[in-house]
């Protein structure tokens, strides 16, 4: 709703028109040639081929990072969706790690949910920038005519610009699509929880990277980024593996998938020498 994938979708439909000689449809543009503009958007399940969300999600995933290159222009939006929030969250981390890696390095679009993702600009500083899409929301949440009325009004100004953004409006967009005052307080209540979590999660890593510039000993508090970053070398095997799996069993399950993700989890934590807080790291991939 906020204009995300409409932005990094014309970004792409811009370079390929320029490309081409086209004209584009901006008063001015900086544009550099790429040898391929790669896409994995949309979310669609193939039920003929009994191939699930998420592994369409994987498969689309896997043709990109096998052809990626430096000049290449690549455009994500939402990966890790069709999964459950740790394991769709590690996948996004591994994936926009690798595009970014100085290995690759492409020019890369990578819309998310995650909000925990925004932190990977701290990871790698100068290769990872954080935008966000502008709106303006009203306060005035005054009952207007029966309980299931609001005041709220959310105007999307359809601009991005540097940063993070500081909260999420499904809530108020919700409002506006007349959900039943309970559903919405019962709503507020749980995302209150997870921002407090969230809020959390955020200032340990940023207290993480302070205390490397303080060259102090540390403890890595952050299990779901420190598993994502023990992964990333092995995401292609990873998706080798999927698709192996897809080819040779067709019903293959996304628990069977995540299960794997959990196991090769498991090992890097077992037999790589870390400091992370193991014990409390196995529990939370435990199947």
């Amino acid at each position: 709703m906020g204009g995300k994938s409409t932005y990094i979708h014309s970004v792409g439909i811009i370079a390929a028109m320029a490309q081409i000689g086209s004209f584009v449809p901006c008063s001015y543009a900086e544009l550099m040639p790429v040898d391929a503009i790669m896409a994995r958007v949309g979310a669609a399940d193939y039920q003929s081929r009994g191939v699930s969300t998420f592994l369409a999600e994987m498969l689309e995933t896997s043709a990109v990072l096998r052809s990626v290159t430096p000049n290449s222009l690549v455009i994500i939006d939402e990966l890790g969706r069709g999964t459950s929030t740790y394991d769709g969250f590690g996948l996004a981390w591994a994936v926009a790690s690798y595009l970014a890696s100085p290995e690759v390095g492409c020019f890369s679009l990578f819309a998310t949910h995650f909000h925990e993702l925004t932190s990977l600009a701290y990871h790698m500083p100068k290769r990872v920038a954080n935008l966000r899409v502008l709106c303006n929301v009203s306060n005035n949440n005054e009952i207007v005519q029966d309980e299931n009325e609001f005041d709220a009004k959310v105007t999307m100004l359809y601009k991005v610009e540097p940063g993070v953004c500081s909260r999420s409006y499904g809530l108020d967009v919700a409002r506006l699509a007349g959900l039943p005052m309970e559903v919405i307080k019962q709503a507020e209540y749980q995302a209150s929880k997870d921002e407090e979590l969230e809020s959390i999660w955020l200032k340990l890593d940023k207290e993480y990277f302070k205390s490397l510039e303080d060259e102090t000993e540390f403890i890595h508090f952050f299990p779901a980024v420190s598993i994502a970053n023990e992964l990333c070398p092995r995401l292609v095997q990873i998706l080798d593996h999927v698709i192996k799996e897809a080819e040779s069993d067709k019903n293959l399950s996304v628990d069977s998938i995540t299960s794997t993700v959990a196991q090769l989890t498991r090992e890097l934590l077992l037999q790589k020498p870390n400091n992370l807080p193991t014990d409390y790291l196995l529990n939370l991939v435990k199947n």
